[in-house]
């Protein structure tokens, strides 16, 4: 009898390949991460897939279905009339959905019905999340409270700041732009306005004012574009007082609704 050589048995070592075939995956982990992925773009594909089946059903409940699934379809006010869209909603809150927990950030901060603490809860933590829009009110918020939380409020809004001017101040009216359409309706508290009317220290800046003048004149309606983007350092100070301003004027204007 002939035995094999080392070599030979070698070579047959050394094909044989450690893999995990996909059809190998454990069921429920690969159908979670069908599900996650459909739920970061639809809400209603998502209920399309609980009705195929049990399992299916079951893992559309898991909360990282609840924390990444896509509420935009949901309109602002629909938990008042849906006692199923307030319970879902509660749900995808307690899971962390950074969505969920702005809107109801903002309805219990500026609304009519007001719970201050718990409205500024849910968009500090859907700030650190990274909601944009969160973000936005979390930043101006401190800035406005005063000089020990200004410097806070700055490093919070910082991520909004861009490459270029143009894209800073487009990236910030869209912030304010899609605020203004949450709060719009909101019957916003005068006294809550003058809280933060008063609290506001605006500094004073001794900067050359290119920042505040390209501000100003680069609006919607006459947009520079970045072929003529400013060419000189941003002056933090005059952006920051420049923003305060708008966002105090939409607070004022849905005060006034």
């Amino acid at each position: 009898m002939v035995s094999s050589s080392p070599s030979s048995r070698k070579i047959r070592k050394s094909s044989k390949r450690t893999t995990i075939p996909f059809n190998n995956l454990p069921d429920d982990l690969v159908l979670m991460e069908v599900i996650s992925r459909v739920a970061v773009s639809s809400l209603a594909d998502v209920c399309s897939l609980k009705l195929v089946s049990k399992s299916l059903h079951n893992l559309s409940n898991d909360a990282h279905v609840f924390q990444n699934v896509s509420i935009d379809e949901i309109p602002l006010n629909s938990w008042k009339q849906n006692p199923r869209i307030s319970s879902f909603l509660q749900n995808c809150r307690n899971n962390g959905n950074r969505e969920a927990l702005f809107r109801r950030g903002i309805v219990n901060y500026f609304g009519w019905r007001r719970s201050t603490s718990e409205g500024f809860e849910c968009l500090v933590r859907a700030a650190a999340k990274k909601h944009r829009e969160a973000m936005y009110i979390h930043g101006m918020i401190l800035v406005c409270s005063g000089s020990e939380t200004k410097h806070k409020g700055l490093e919070i809004l910082s991520p909004l700041v861009k490459s270029s001017m143009t894209k800073t101040i487009e990236n910030l009216e869209g912030c304010r732009e899609r605020i203004e359409n949450h709060i719009r309706g909101r019957w916003t508290d005068q006294s809550l306005i003058k809280q933060i009317q008063r609290s506001y220290n605006r500094d004073i800046c001794t900067c050359d004012g290119h920042t505040k003048a390209f501000l100003v004149r680069n609006t919607i309606w006459n947009r520079y574009g970045e072929d003529k983007d400013q060419n000189f350092p941003i002056c933090q100070n005059c952006l920051w007082s420049y923003e305060v301003d708008r966002f105090l004027s939409i607070l004022e204007s849905s005060a006034k609704c």
